[in-house]
């Protein structure tokens, strides 16, 4: 239960930071100086990383997030981790949702 409240707030945040990104111009100063998007915790992690480390994330979500910040994909973490590394050790694996983070990384 109390994963499900996390996720259901994680997806409300998501939903108020695209909000964010689509009403300021689309430019990139846009989404680097939107709250929440490229703000690291103290592992170094963005919000990308932390959704996709989620194991009950649903695709559309991260979609959405890469969306609103596709240079996201491409940052790391301390660990020198990408979201497509904390995706990969969280469980269960969703083969679209592994599918879309690979079709997006750096790799």
């Amino acid at each position: 239960h109390l994963l499900a409240s996390n996720l259901a707030a994680t997806e409300v945040l998501l939903r108020v930071m695209i909000t964010a990104v689509e009403a300021a111009s689309p430019s990139s100063k846009a989404v680097a100086s939107t709250p929440g998007i490229r703000v690291r915790d103290s592992k170094g992690r963005l919000p990308i990383h932390r959704l996709c480390a989620n194991p009950n994330v649903h695709a559309e979500v991260v979609s959405a997030m890469i969306e609103a910040d596709p240079g996201s994909l491409h940052a790391v973490d301390d660990r020198g981790w990408y979201a497509l590394h904390a995706y990969a050790h969280s469980a269960p694996l969703s083969l679209p949702l592994l599918s879309l983070l690979a079709s997006h990384s750096a790799f």
